[in-house]
């Protein structure tokens, strides 16, 4: 209970104290919240599978709630960033894909509805990767493994390799 306690005040401080600089973001530190946005969405994805395969449950479920809230304030100081309105359609396009994305890690973790939890976070890191970087190449390979899956059972143990050559990458 304590644990919990401390938890909360912790994460209420640190969003107090960073709520002035993050209405003041530069160049650089758009970028690098951009690809913490990447990293949140992967987090989240981790955590659904954790969760749907009974694994640190409880821990799993408090990092999920944790990194929702994080994307959201994020994704909510990029918003109000966005020096163009290129950057904006891009983050428009961001938070609908997000809506989605939210509404799939939120739901009780499904075996079926986890090839579609991939698929859409794949989507999501696409829109945040930099075109031809490295990140870039790596998503389009998860987006790939991620359509694999979810087609014909005769491609998806070719999808099952590509995702674990992406992990061991990774």
């Amino acid at each position: 209970m304590l644990k919990k306690y401390l938890t909360f005040i912790l994460l209420a401080c640190t969003t107090l104290v960073s709520l002035p600089s993050l209405a003041q973001l530069t160049d650089s530190e758009a970028m690098n919240m951009a690809g913490l946005q990447r990293s949140l969405g992967q987090r989240m994805a981790k955590d659904y599978l954790m969760l749907g395969a009974d694994v640190r449950v409880d821990t799993a479920q408090r990092q999920l709630q944790e990194t929702i809230q994080r994307f959201e304030a994020s994704h909510r100081a990029l918003s109000e960033y966005a020096p163009n309105a290129e950057i904006k359609a891009a983050l428009a396009q961001v938070g609908a894909t997000w809506s989605t994305y939210r509404q799939q890690v939120e739901a009780t973790p499904d075996q079926a509805q986890a090839v579609q939890v991939l698929a859409v976070h794949a989507k999501l890191a696409v829109l945040h990767a930099p075109a031809g970087g490295a990140c870039a190449t790596m998503d389009s390979l998860q987006a790939r493994a991620a359509q694999m899956l979810a087609s014909e059972p005769a491609h998806q143990g070719g999808g099952l390799q590509l995702l674990h050559g992406l992990l061991v990458e990774f």
